[in-house]
């Protein structure tokens, strides 16, 4: 008869993640260390997440869940990034509607909140409607939201902008620029006017 007894620590991998995440779901500001970053993968100012701010009970309890799944997947900018944004939606649909639920956030929401969002740079406009489309389809792949439910169409994204392209160097100063090797030599001399003949960055020639 085997009378040998399992090992001690076979299921405490389990049991320590079971444990982390109920410990954690029962308060409401999580510091970044207790969802397994270093310090030095921290690059925001902020070291927590305030899940207070949320005001709803409901809202709270989903991302918790969502910022928990999305841990090991992102970085801590997009966590906060993820709370941001809704907030920011909720906040919006507070002052049209008293005691939002989750089934509140449609299309027509939506579409109004972005409309609100014109006041504010392209650039934002754009970071918004990435965000809530990430949070939006994770939702849907866990099973929090139908996902036939389409709250993101295409016409809702803000309008494309380019930046402005660079000024290109005067002939003046790109003389200046071969001349102030003095004396050209051969190794230097070879990258500045590789650089100046097709636009290659530094960095680019250097790996050449």
């Amino acid at each position: 008869m085997n009378t040998k007894k399992p090992h001690a620590l076979s299921l405490s991998p389990t049991f320590t993640i079971i444990s982390k995440k109920e410990s954690l779901f029962s308060q409401n500001v999580w510091t970044f260390e207790e969802l397994g970053f270093k310090k030095t993968d921290i690059v925001s100012s902020k070291k927590s997440i305030n899940f207070e701010t949320l005001i709803y009970p409901w809202l709270i309890d989903l991302m918790k869940d969502t910022i928990w799944r999305k841990r090991n997947a992102v970085g801590t900018s997009s966590l906060i990034t993820y709370i941001r944004n809704i907030r920011s939606l909720i906040t919006f649909a507070s002052t049209l509607k008293s005691d939002i639920k989750l089934k509140d956030i449609t299309f027509d929401l939506m579409e109004a909140y972005f409309v609100d969002l014109q006041t504010k740079s392209q650039a934002t406009q754009s970071a918004y409607f990435s965000g809530f489309n990430e949070i939006f389809t994770c939702w849907q792949e866990w099973g929090f939201i139908s996902r036939e439910l389409r709250l993101l169409p295409r016409e809702l994204r803000p309008r494309s902008f380019r930046k402005k392209n660079p000024k290109a160097l005067s002939a003046s100063v790109q003389q200046q620029l071969i001349e102030a090797i003095s004396p050209p030599t051969e190794y230097f001399h070879r990258i500045i006017l590789t650089m100046l003949e097709i636009g290659a960055r530094g960095q680019e020639v250097l790996h050449l």
